[in-house]
């Protein structure tokens, strides 16, 4: 069961220190509270645009960015994202959850889709998420760790039968990989974050 918070109009969903107290609660930020029962057509593995193939200031080689969005209508989704931020090394993170009024984000480089299977809702797919902890994270020290986290996430959509079977396996194998912004690509490997109870 979903807490109460789930349906306010303001979002925490993450793992942050606010008021001296962890929050591992769920609600919504910038989404009115009947997406929650919105069908989810298809999901969407997103890579976000690096521009200018730039790796970091400390020499890391170029990366960027991926997503989860939900597409409830052929003209608006739900994008969820793992990010970092939180806690005094600023490493530990929290899920933004996002209306947009398109299928998936436009500042796309790669977009990887898969069908839903089921008569998946919003609810249920945060629920899930809730369900096995995955708002618990904490990225690597380089602040890498959303490729880890969704390879998660996927696996759990896999698992629940939601995604065709062996989906989890072809997002992990797109997450492997380092699209270049013109066409291309070249094998990256995976940095692990740390999933805590």
């Amino acid at each position: 069961m979903l807490n109460s918070s789930f349906l306010t109009s303001e979002y925490q969903f993450d793992g942050c220190i606010r008021n001296g107290q962890f929050k591992r609660r769920l609600g919504f930020r910038e989404i009115e509270p009947t997406a929650a029962s919105e069908r989810v057509r298809r999901f969407y593995l997103c890579a976000l645009r690096n521009e200018f193939n730039e790796g970091d200031e400390a020499g890391e080689p170029p990366t960027y960015h991926w997503v989860l969005s939900l597409e409830i209508s052929s003209e608006s989704s739900i994008m969820i994202d793992m990010v970092p931020g939180c806690g005094s090394d600023g490493l530990r993170g929290k899920i933004e959850v996002t209306a947009l009024n398109e299928r998936y984000t436009h500042e796309v480089l790669e977009v990887f889709s898969f069908d839903s299977q089921e008569e998946v809702k919003v609810r249920d797919v945060i629920e899930l998420i809730q369900n096995k902890g995955r708002q618990s994270f904490t990225f690597s020290p380089e602040s890498e760790g959303c490729r880890h986290w969704l390879s998660v996430v996927m696996a759990d959509l896999d698992a629940a039968s939601w995604i065709p079977q062996g989906s989890a396996m072809v997002a992990y194998e797109a997450l492997l990989k380092y699209w270049k912004n013109l066409k291309g690509y070249k094998p990256r490997a995976m940095i692990k974050g740390i999933f805590s109870s």
